[in-house]
């Protein structure tokens, strides 16, 4: 037994892998600023669903940081995802609306959206759609903010907000690790860690 599983036991805290969190029908917002494993979190998030059978699309700007080779090293079928480029010269309008469109088809089982750098519209209006509609079909809705863990997440309709950071590399592996910002469904708990290759384009 690891120290980090001694801690969590002793502490009474349950522990659980970020995919068994990230459960159909959930606003998920992974947070983040800098190298801190954002894109690593969703793939691990995106990877399990695909595995589970579900049918995939990660939207992002058209200059975003989605690295094909990364993906594929990391057990992403590439061929079962689809891929969005979208304008941003409207803020997140775009993105969003694509999103929503997806999300309408009831074809997807996980949607990743980067909004890294992007400003979401004002209000919770374009929020509240995305959940429904996430929870009508039984999509889990990744959105990746680059907002810092003590700033305000994308308001009160995430249902499960996390963070993700990266151990220091060794021998070409590291471990991801992912803190719990807000779970409305739960108590306290502790993530467990996965063995995670060191990218080379997954720089967030």
């Amino acid at each position: 037994m690891t120290n980090g599983s001694l801690e969590a036991k002793s502490r009474g805290l349950e522990q659980v892998s970020v995919a068994d969190l990230a459960r159909p029908g959930r606003l998920i917002e992974i947070s983040g600023r800098g190298a801190n494993a954002r894109l690593s979190t969703a793939t691990s998030l995106l990877r399990r669903a695909q595995v589970e059978g579900e049918t995939s699309a990660w939207i992002q700007a058209e200059q975003g940081a989605l690295y094909p080779p990364d993906l594929a090293a990391a057990g992403i079928d590439l061929e079962a995802l689809v891929v969005l480029h979208l304008p941003t010269d409207q803020g997140a309008r775009d993105l969003l609306r694509a999103t929503e469109w997806l999300l309408r088809s009831g074809a997807y089982g996980v949607i990743v959206v980067d909004l890294s750098g992007i400003r979401p519209p004002r209000g919770q209006a374009w929020c509240a759609r995305l959940v429904a509609l996430a929870r009508e079909h039984e999509v889990r809705l990744i959105l990746i903010t680059d907002t810092q863990a003590h700033q305000s997440s994308l308001g009160p309709l995430v249902g499960l907000r996390i963070a993700g950071h990266r151990s220091p590399p060794l021998a070409g592996q590291c471990s991801l690790n992912v803190d719990v910002l807000r779970n409305k469904s739960g108590g306290p708990l502790r993530v467990l860690p996965e063995s995670w290759r060191t990218p080379l384009g997954l720089e967030g």
